[in-house]
């Protein structure tokens, strides 16, 4: 037995508990090699979320079973390329993502008052959790805002916020 081996156990699982109960994640990987983690993987599956383990092929049944799905590392295939990657992200340009945004914004900030850009980003996950800025081609939530003509950054208090375009700057305009 490794010393500390058990206490570095019970604080990643009190980690993986506190993000359970804490954050809009659907799934958790867990990749280890020993059944200490069974409870873990059971409680996080309890509560509805997805548990994809990794291991050694000798890595506990009881894991492998309280897993959704497990893979063997020894099984897997090693990618040579990278070419992948820009698959997965960089593929939709940012008018594909001005729909959700305007929603939360409208949402968040009814009357077009600004909303500071963290908070608008968490809001945005919260609403949907796999919102990412690079799948929009944007590395930055910020930088995508900026590429969308309904809305404008502007900076308040030191901090950048976002709102409805235009809004705040219209005096004596008639829409018709």
């Amino acid at each position: 037995m490794t010393p500390g081996k058990n206490a570095t156990d019970i604080a990643l699982a009190i980690d993986a508990v506190e993000v359970l109960l804490t954050r809009p994640y659907e799934t958790f990987v867990l990749i280890v090699s020993d059944s200490d983690f069974v409870p873990l993987a059971r409680r996080i599956r309890a509560d509805g979320r997805q548990v994809f383990g990794f291991g050694q092929k000798m890595t506990a049944p009881a894991f492998q079973d309280a897993c959704d799905k497990f893979w063997d590392f020894g099984s897997l295939v090693r990618q040579t390329s990278t070419s992948e990657f820009p698959v997965l992200f960089w593929k939709q340009a940012p008018s594909d993502a001005e729909e959700l945004i305007l929603t939360v914004l409208r949402d968040a900030a009814p009357d077009g008052e600004p909303i500071a850009i963290a908070l608008f980003g968490q809001l945005l996950v919260k609403r949907d959790p796999s919102f990412d800025p690079r799948v929009f081609s944007r590395k930055r939530l910020g930088n995508l805002l900026r590429d969308l003509p309904s809305v404008e950054v502007i900076e308040q208090e030191g901090k950048h916020h976002v709102r409805l375009s235009g809004t705040g700057t219209r005096t004596g305009c008639v829409l018709a």
